[in-house]
């Protein structure tokens, strides 16, 4: 069976993004574990799905998966890329365009452009986050992080910049990562370090991936709701890659915008299982 893909990545957070719907179940899992395989097939942090047709005159739904096979409820760095593979695809005739995923309807602009580069804004509804403060294990650098509910459980902890660099960041996370004591199952994990009101830096270790990821759009999302809900202008929260994220929470709606890169296109021959 060959699959059409693209290679993609939003601020180095990257996919593998399959034109269609994904298989039925277990199949599913098969297929991603296999494309997300650095090693044995095409590497990435996640699968995107692209279904034409979504509810409600949406354009199209997306599916997202990490990649060690399980559904995760939304993936905004993954939402830019299949925002802009859409555009790329021809199936985008005006803008802004809307398109469904298991979480949110999402509405989408592509900004500028320029080969295989973009950079998106994303709408989203103005969400009901669960914030919650939390007292943090000793290890951790702070005494206190925030649990919030986007869907996906995420763990916000604001840091000293020096908590920041490799030996501070890894190590704890990962730890931090599987902490169950007050998050059952886990969480995603973001260090952020306020350099200023209106400029962030932000790292982020990822369940389902199990190591840190380039960037996380509900991670960036995740840290201004817990930090700032209600910022008197938009925040730029710089990731681990170099790019930039930017969040702007409004009366009815939040905005985010970075980018998106499509690197290459090619087809995968999968054969269900491995090769004998």
């Amino acid at each position: 069976m060959n699959i059409e893909f693209a290679k993609m990545h939003g601020a180095g957070n990257d996919f593998v993004v399959v034109r269609g719907a994904p298989p039925r179940p277990p199949d599913d899992q098969v297929l991603v574990r296999a494309l997300a395989d650095r090693r044995r097939g095409i590497g990435a942090d996640g699968v995107l799905f692209l279904e034409d047709g979504g509810e409600g005159g949406a354009l199209f739904r997306m599916h997202f998966y990490n990649a060690d096979g399980g559904r995760a409820q939304l993936c905004l760095n993954g939402a830019r890329c299949v925002a802009w593979r859409a555009w790329q695809l021809g199936w985008v005739t005006s803008q802004p365009f809307s398109f469904t995923t298991e979480a949110w309807r999402v509405g989408a602009e592509i900004l500028v452009s320029r080969g295989g580069c973009a950079r998106v804004r994303l709408h989203l509804p103005k969400p009901e986050l669960d914030v919650e403060a939390v007292d943090l294990p000793s290890y951790a650098p702070a005494a206190q992080g925030y649990a919030v509910d986007t869907g996906d459980p995420h763990l916000v902890v604001e840091v000293d910049e020096g908590d920041l660099s490799d030996e501070s960041f890894l190590a704890v996370a990962a730890r931090l990562r599987h902490w169950t004591d007050r998050l059952p199952a886990g969480a995603n994990v973001h260090f952020v370090h306020r350099r200023a009101e209106d400029s962030w830096r932000i790292r982020s270790f990822e369940r389902g991936v199990e190591a840190e990821t380039q960037a996380c759009g509900s991670g960036c999302l995740s840290a201004v709701a817990a930090l700032s809900p209600m910022p008197s202008g938009p925040i730029e929260l710089l990731t681990q890659h170099g790019d930039t994220v930017q969040i702007l929470p409004e009366e009815r709606r939040w905005i985010l915008e970075g980018p998106a890169v499509c690197v290459f296109e090619a087809t995968y021959a999968w054969t269900g299982g491995g090769c004998d």
